[in-house]
């Protein structure tokens, strides 16, 4: 999925024209604490509420410039760019931009949350492990060869460094709802298994982490 896909139909941008009294009056009707200033179709940057609010009313927004922010996606980017913008910079909203710089659009976090959750297969049926692999030993084409010796297929496979440890915590989602036999399987074959469930457990457990991420985020 691009970010061009991903483009809401947001009210109006603002322009560096506009006056710090406008702007405030549009944030009044705005769900978040930034929105995208644009000129004559060419994005400019992203402004925060709070630097208006120590702002005369009757100043201009382009006078506000050293405090936009310039941060947007590429349309055709795959869309974890956006995700990726949104949680580094703590953003309510993603820009979406052409490759010359046209305005296209935003991307909402509530728009990214929902496409994180069905890229992290919350709603597809199966069960899930945890491994914990060294860099030198992770091998994608074993894990998935020692659960198809279980009548399973890997489904969904992502992984994460933790710096602490310098270990790959390896994340599986597999097609088939009792995986205590691949859980051996790979015990067997000395990997660690940090955590696994089945079907019932990881859409409960999906389900509380995405609820917690949304109440982190509103915070």
């Amino acid at each position: 999925m691009f970010n061009q896909a991903l483009i809401s139909v947001p009210a109006a941008p603002l322009s560096s024209g506009d006056s710090v009294a406008f702007a405030l009056r549009q944030f009044e009707d705005l769900h978040g604490g930034l929105w995208p200033v644009v000129d004559e179709g060419v994005f400019k940057g992203l402004l925060p509420e709070e630097a208006l609010l120590d702002a005369e009313e009757s100043l201009l927004l382009q006078d506000l410039q050293a405090d936009w922010l310039h941060l947007a996606a590429l349309e055709d980017e795959y869309f974890m760019s956006a995700v990726r913008l949104l949680t580094e910079h703590r953003l309510d909203l993603v820009p979406v931009i052409s490759n010359d710089g046209k305005y296209l659009g935003i991307i909402t976090q509530a728009d990214l949350l929902q496409k994180m959750a069905t890229a992290c297969g919350i709603h597809t049926p199966g069960g899930l492990v945890v491994l914990e692999v060294s860099p030198h030993d992770y091998s994608p084409g074993e894990i998935s060869r020692l659960i198809e010796t279980n009548n399973a297929q890997m489904t969904q496979l992502n992984t994460a460094f933790e710096q602490g440890s310098g270990l790959y915590q390896v994340i599986i989602r597999i097609n088939k709802q009792e995986i205590s036999d691949i859980v051996s399987t790979f015990q067997r074959y000395d990997y660690r298994v940090v955590y696994f469930a089945d079907e019932e457990q990881y859409e409960n457990e999906l389900k509380r982490n995405y609820q917690h991420l949304l109440h982190f985020l509103e915070m």
